[in-house]
Order: structure tokens, then sequence, then C-alpha cells
């Protein structure tokens, strides 16, 4: 996790201050986790987020001061952080919200759901003690240093039931948690120092596993062996982790060793991909990696989603000239002249980051495809989810066929090929976190940095100057032009979100075709043509009102809000 909020500190140099325009389409809901009373809330806002089968929706963070969520606030100690823990109903409606108290530097890390009620957190808390909501269970830290907790909440009431605790007398952390088909939990953490987890002895330092049940009893924990910090499950209850090494990486009799770059600078300290897989019984069945075979050699995941059909997405950046991701070669178009005093012989050359997806067939290990996404700036995925059908829907800095590059957008991509389908702007928006529903819809969570941000009809307003001020919302389901609308005369001609803000995107008619934006009168006021592959978007700076779009003999009508 430190890695992702390195990268998201990063990337929000970049955000505008702009008002957002054509966000993601067809929003149902969107709430804030705002100031209560008018105090300033400089906290992180919502970093770990899970929507459960019937479109409930759970979301936790870091906030400072006090934060409203619903009817209820919430509210720490000057100078310390606390972590909230809520629930959405399928309205966007709160239904409760909780605390941890007082934690000097406390995080929440992951959230999931169980399907009999149950929602557990992982995270960590440095003070000397914490207390799960009111009446809740209380932990103690047994050092005056960071130390991984798991808690499970009652969906229905926000009623802790229990807290497990996992800390030596370094920074220990606990980073993921998933269910098991069985209703077990797995918890992906490590420690600095000799520890245990329950009884189970965790030397130190290391990164691990431990499954605990349902009632908070810990069944087993073992070294993953490597700097692991996504976690994943299929329906057999197969586990797949995936992070970054240095130098060699084990996992049982599999060995995989830094391909270093000499005569670069980090050809000792270089970071490269990997992907495992184990199963419960504490066999790891396959290991593979990613490098970086140019120059600075680093690239790390920021996400790892399993589509429950055997496949296995992998999204986040490199910093190299290239990075190979199985048989495929992607350069970096972000190259930079090396900065004085760093000598050309340690820096041949300076770049920035470029994001990366690829694909992993969950049963061999074999990667089946890795694309990138990236210019002259600073690009990474932070987040992936795929749908039922194989989509892939993603946030990140990336760069998309408009004078929106850069920014933090949505975008999506076919699972079955890694054909980039489409990109959405999020001018002033960040995402931290991802989930869909039952229904498949794409709930969301993050901050925002302008006065106002819009999600479709939605308009939430600021904190308060200066302020991060943090969100939740939801989509409908399959985001990004990929639900047909209901034509209008020709059905070729497909306007996509109809009524649209800001932009809207144009499919059906064929690669190189004008398409042409009309006033009633016939007037033309803006154009675009269709690219080789995928929907055009065509950005708006128009007045509200009706207007048409014309593609060949084709022609439909258009309202702007």
């Amino acid at each position: 996790m430190k890695h992702l909020f390195h990268f998201l500190a990063l990337l929000a140099l970049g955000l505008g201050s702009r008002a957002t325009h054509a966000q993601a389409p067809t929003f149902d809901y969107a709430v804030t986790c705002a100031s209560g009373d008018g105090r300033t809330t400089n906290g992180w806002g919502p970093t770990a987020l899970v929507a459960d089968r019937r479109g409930n929706t759970y979301v936790a963070g870091q906030f400072e001061g006090t934060i409203a969520l619903g009817n209820t606030l919430l509210s720490v100690s000057p100078s310390f952080y606390g972590v909230f823990v809520a629930k959405l109903d399928v309205a966007g409606n709160y239904v409760w919200a909780v605390q941890i108290n007082d934690g000097q530097q406390a995080l929440a890390s992951a959230l999931t759901v169980d399907s009999v009620g149950g929602v557990y957190l992982v995270g960590t808390f440095r003070s000397h003690s914490v207390q799960f909501g009111p009446g809740g269970p209380v932990l103690f830290n047994s050092s005056a240093n960071n130390e991984g907790f798991v808690a499970k909440f009652d969906a229905a009431s926000g009623q802790c039931s229990w807290a497990r605790r996992v800390g030596g007398t370094g920074p220990d952390e606990l980073n993921k948690v998933v269910v098991g088909p069985a209703g077990d939990l797995y918890v992906l953490g490590s420690v600095a120092t000799a520890t245990t987890a329950g009884p189970f002895p965790l030397a130190g330092p290391m990164v691990y596993l431990a499954k605990l049940n349902p009632a908070g009893t810990w069944l087993w924990a073992r070294s993953v062996g490597a700097g692991a910090e996504h976690l994943a499950i299929d329906a057999q209850g197969d586990l797949y982790v995936a992070g970054s090494f240095s130098s060699t990486a084990s996992f049982g009799a599999i060995t995989l060793t830094t391909r270093t770059v000499p005569g670069s600078y980090y050809d000792q300290y270089g970071h490269e991909l990997f992907v495992a897989k184990t199963n419960d019984a504490g066999a790891w069945l396959w290991a593979v990696q990613g490098d970086a075979v140019t120059q600075r050699n680093i690239i790390f995941p920021f996400s790892l989603a399993y589509d429950g059909s055997g496949h296995l997405y992998v999204g986040g950046y490199y910093v190299s000239a290239a990075a190979r991701i199985g048989a495929t070669v992607m350069p970096n178009l972000s190259a930079r002249l090396p900065s004085p005093p760093n000598s050309p012989v340690y820096y041949p050359n300076n770049y920035g980051a470029d994001a990366f997806v690829a694909r992993l067939d969950a049963g061999t290990g074999q990667w089946d495809w890795a694309v990138r996404n990236g210019g002259v700036g600073n690009e990474g995925v932070v987040n992936t989810v795929a749908d039922a059908r194989g989509q892939l829907h993603l946030t990140g800095n990336l760069l998309d066929p408009t004078p929106n590059a850069g920014r933090f957008q949505f975008a999506r991509l076919d699972g079955a090929t890694g054909t980039w389908q489409g990109f959405f702007p999020l001018d002033t928006v960040y995402v931290t976190a991802l989930a869909l529903d039952g229904r498949q819809r794409l709930n969301m969570a993050g901050g925002f940095h302008s006065r106002t941000v819009r999600f479709g009809p939605h308009v939430l307003a600021s904190a308060g100057p200066g302020t991060t001020t943090g969100f939740v919302a939801r989509a409908a389901a399959t985001p990004l032009a990929t639900t047909r609308p209901t034509a209008q005369g020709n059905t070729g001609l497909q306007l996509w979100p109809n009524p649209a803000q800001g932009a809207v995107w144009v499919q059906g008619p064929p690669s190189g075709q004008r398409v042409t934006v009309l006033d009633v009168l016939g007037r033309p006021l803006g154009e675009g043509t269709m690219p080789a592959a995928g929907p055009l978007r065509l950005p708006l700076a128009l007045s509200p009102g009706l207007y048409l779009v014309r593609a060949g003999q084709q022609l439909q009508r258009l309202v702007l809000e």
C-alpha cells in the first residue's frame, strides 16, 4: 500500500481545478464524506470499498477532525487520524457509520463481505489502544509502532463482533482480505520483527498469508516469500498474490530472479513484478514475473483482479525504457534527459511512469496479453475490476485520444483481447477503490479538491477551501458505452449518454466517417471523425438544449443538460 499512496500523491499534482465534465455516465447516486461542523478535514478519505450481492455498499477510510456520514457525525482528537466504516443502502443512503477511535496513524486498507452478513476490515493502528465502534472490542498495542488488525462488523447494525491484532516491535501491516467459498477469511500482511498470528509464529521480517474462520479463530499463518501487496481468490479457494521483488523471490520450489540491467543505477535495487498461486494446503502451484528490460529496473503492480472465469488481471506502472510481460515488450514514451548533478553513466535516461494491464491464465500462470498506456507524463493503473462478461473497468492516470490526457480517468478494456474501448476523464477527481455489486453496477470511492464536482445529475460540494472531500458513487451496470441506447430513428448511429453533459460518445458509423453536431436549424457546430476502433468522443462546449448529430445519411437527436 505504501507504493500506492506514493503514486496517488504523484498523480494528484496533475489534477485540474475546474469542475468535472463528462464523468462516467448514468450515475445512480453520489454522496460525500464531508466536514460535519465546518472544521477543516485533511484526512485521506475513503480507501476501501466493497459491495454485496443486494447492492449495499460498504466504505472505510481515514479522517481528521469531524466528518458527516449521513446523519452520523464522527470526530477524533486534534492531530489524530480516525478510521471510519460505513454502510450505504441500494439508494445511496447511509445506514450506519462507526469509527475506530483515535488512531495516531490508523489506516483502513481493505474491506470484504461474506454471504451471511459479515463485513471484514483490515488495516493498521499505532496508538496505545483502539476501540472498534461504541461498545466494541478493544485492541492494545504491544509496541510503539504500527500493528495490523482484522475486524468483523455486522452488516445490519455496524456492531463489531471481534477484532484481532498482529504485531511485534517493528512496523507491521495488514493489507488485504478476501473471503473463501466456505466462508473462511484470508488476510495478507507483513511484519518487521518476530511475532505471532494467534498461535502461529511469524519469523519477521516477512510477508505472510493467514487464515481465520468467521469467528476470528486463527487457522494457519505462513510466509509468502516476497513483497506481496495484493490478494485474490477463486471459487475453488486457491489464492493468488501479486507484488514486487528485488534479487530473488522463492515460492516453494519455484525461484524467480531479477533480470537486472548492468550499468543501471537500479541494477541492485530494481523491483520486478510477480504473480503467484497457492492452495489452502500451502502448496505453491506456479509463479511468474514481469520485468523492466532496460535502464531503470522498476515495475510495480497496483491491482489484482479475478474474473470468475479463469483469468487474472494485473495493473500498475513501469519506469524503464521498456517492460517485458510474457512475450510482450512494451516501450516507455516518457523519456527525459537526466538532471544535473546526476551523471548519465548512472542515469542513461530518466523515465516517467507508463501504465500497463496484463492478463494471465489462472490455471497455468501463462501470460495471455499485456498492453500499455502513457505519453510524456506519469501514467499508471490504480484500480481494476472485472465484470461477469469479462470486461475490465479501470481507474488511474491514463492517456486517452483527447486533450484530457494525463488526468485521472475511468477506462474500459476488452478482457479477451486487451483492447482499449473507452475513456472518461476525471478532471478534479481521483478514485481510490472500485467494486462491482451483484447487478454488475460499478461502485467507486475517492476524493476531489475542487469546489464542486458532478456525477451525472448529482453535484457534490467541497467540505471547505483547501480540503480533500471524500465521495462514494455508483454508476449503472456496464458503463462506458457498453449499453446500447434506445434508438431515435436509425439504429446504426448511437449516442451515449443522451441527455449528455460536456461530451458524448458516438458509436455505429464506420471508421473514417465524419460526424457533425448541428443546431435545430441545421447549422454545423462541431465535428469529429470515427476512429479505427472503438467509439468517438465528441467534446461539446455548447449551451443546454436540443441538437442533432449527423453521420452520413443518419441523424439522431441529442439533448444537452
